[in-house]
């Protein structure tokens, strides 16, 4: 009896079959249903018909790209919304996910965070993003990130296994113990623990450092770069990825950021593909060196 149920139709229905789902599924204790109507317009329409609140996904990824913001905020101001949906890697990032999940509270609606397909670095970062909402005085929640058994192989040694909570009081404990696993999990990134299966690496044991010189015909530069390439196999045949025709990988960092920043996504891309990360002119390890020019 304590069960509570969600849907989500991913925009898959017109106003007329959205009404018509929600009066099939009255009582079946559905929290909400997530983008019910092709047009989101219609959600407002769509709980007026049902009694059924919506939560905004596509909707609010498109806000984080500044598509259709006003409808976004009017959305928020309706009891027809219960919730918005919150993917880090899909709204660009930390800061911005966080900057979301603060617009909905603001409105008095739920924030669910929610992962694509990333290992257990990424599972661990979002997790620990919904625990801190939480511990200001949310109510718990269930968030969308056990999307890692979709996955074959991970980039640690001992994948995260998110814990759900429970609804019978001891919510506290089981958050508690989510973090722990969060921590460890990142703890074994930043110790470059690698996964003998993948022979991926999340610390700088299959990254190289080196400089290079590059004269662009009106200054010359000593670039700094870090580079990842695949470790022979045992038995010494073969090339590595970075002495192969295979694809590679160029990383650039963002502003005030250096090559270093890419350290653990180069360690997870390294066993497919070559990656190359460069401390762009004024930046980390990256020198102006004296011209001969007169």
């Amino acid at each position: 009896d304590s069960m509570v149920l969600r849907a989500d139709a991913n925009r898959a229905w017109g106003h007329e079959a959205a009404r018509a789902f929600g009066q099939a599924v009255a009582g079946a204790r559905l929290e909400y249903v997530e983008e019910p109507c092709s047009d989101p317009s219609d959600i407002p329409m769509f709980f007026v018909a049902t009694g059924l609140q919506s939560a905004l996904d596509e909707t609010a990824d498109e806000y984080a790209r500044g598509v259709d913001s006003d409808r976004f905020l009017e959305l928020l101001s309706f009891p027809a919304v219960a919730a918005i949906v919150v993917k880090p890697a899909v709204v660009g990032g930390i800061e911005a996910a966080e900057e979301l999940a603060r617009t909905a509270m603001l409105s008095g609606k739920g924030a669910v965070y929610s992962s694509a397909f990333e290992s257990s670095v990424g599972l661990a970062i979002i997790s620990s993003m919904a625990l801190a909402m939480e511990a200001c005085g949310r109510v718990p929640t269930a968030h969308g990130v056990a999307t890692a058994g979709w996955l074959a192989e991970d980039v640690v040694a001992t994948p995260l296994t998110p814990t759900p909570q429970s609804s019978d009081g001891d919510a506290r404990e089981h958050a508690a113990l989510s973090a722990a696993a969060c921590a460890d999990t990142l703890r074994a990134a930043a110790d470059s623990e690698i996964d003998t299966a993948t022979g991926s690496s999340l610390g700088t044991g299959a990254i190289s450092q080196y400089s290079h010189v590059v004269d662009s015909g009106t200054a010359r530069y000593r670039f700094s770069v870090l580079d990842s390439r695949l470790p022979l196999p045992a038995d010494g045949n073969g090339l590595s990825v970075g002495d192969s025709d295979g694809p590679t990988v160029v990383l650039l960092h963002g502003f005030l950021g250096c090559s270093e920043d890419w350290e653990a996504v180069m360690g997870a891309l390294g066993s497919t593909v070559r990656c190359l990360a460069v401390d762009l002119p004024g930046h980390g390890c990256t020198a102006v060196l004296p011209s001969d020019r007169s």
